[in-house]
C-alpha cells in the first residue's frame, strides 16, 4: 500500500499538519529518475513559464500533467519567503509558509533553496533528506532549484543506495 506524503514527511522527521499527498509515485523495481533529468524537468518549467506567464506556469504546475509530475520527479515552486505557490504532487500545500521545515539531520532545505534562488547565480543544487513514497525509507535527495522572477522553481531526485 502506497504511504501518504503526510506518513512520509512525519518519518523522514518532519511536520506540517493537514497536507496529504496526491500523485504518482515510484513503484519498488522501477527504475529511479536521475539528478539530471531533475534538473531538465526544472529547466522546462521555467521555460512554460517563460513562456505562458506566471499565472498560467502556477496553475498548470498544480494541475499536476505528466510533463510536471513523472514518477519519482515532480515540480514545485515557492516564493521568496518559503510560501508554497504550486506543487506538482500536492497542491493543497499551496499558500502554506514552509521556509522553517527541517529533515531528519536539521536541514532547513527550503531556506536553502531561498538561499539558492537569491544566488547571483540564481540556480544551483540542493541536497537533503525525505522518506520515499513507496518504499517509505528516507533516503537522500538532490534538488536543482532555479529563480524565475520572485519564485523559485525545483524538482529533487532520490539518490538511491544502489545507484
Amino acid at each position: 500500500m502506497r504511504r501518504g506524503w503526510k506518513a512520509g514527511i512525519l518519518a523522514a522527521g518532519l511536520a506540517v499538519p493537514g497536507i496529504a499527498a496526491a500523485g504518482p509515485a515510484l513503484l519498488p523495481g522501477e527504475a529511479g529518475q536521475t539528478a539530471e533529468e531533475a534538473r531538465a524537468m526544472a529547466d522546462r518549467a521555467v521555460a512554460y513559464f517563460e513562456a505562458h506567464g506566471r499565472a498560467v506556469g502556477l496553475a498548470e504546475v498544480n494541475r499536476g500533467p505528466l510533463e510536471f509530475d513523472d514518477r519519482d520527479l515532480y515540480v514545485f515552486v515557492y516564493d521568496l519567503n518559503g510560501t508554497c505557490r504550486a506543487h506538482a504532487r500536492r497542491p493543497g500545500q499551496t499558500g502554506i509558509n514552509l521556509r522553517r521545515i527541517s529533515d531528519g539531520d536539521g536541514n532547513r532545505f527550503i531556506e536553502e533553496w531561498i538561499r539558492i534562488a537569491r544566488s547571483p547565480e540564481g540556480q544551483g543544487w540542493s541536497r537533503y533528506s525525505y522518506a520515499h513514497e513507496a518504499s517509505g525509507r528516507v533516503l537522500p535527495k538532490m534538488a536543482w532549484i532555479r529563480r524565475y522572477d520572485d519564485l523559485l522553481i525545483g524538482v529533487s531526485a532520490f539518490i538511491y543506495p544502489e545507484h
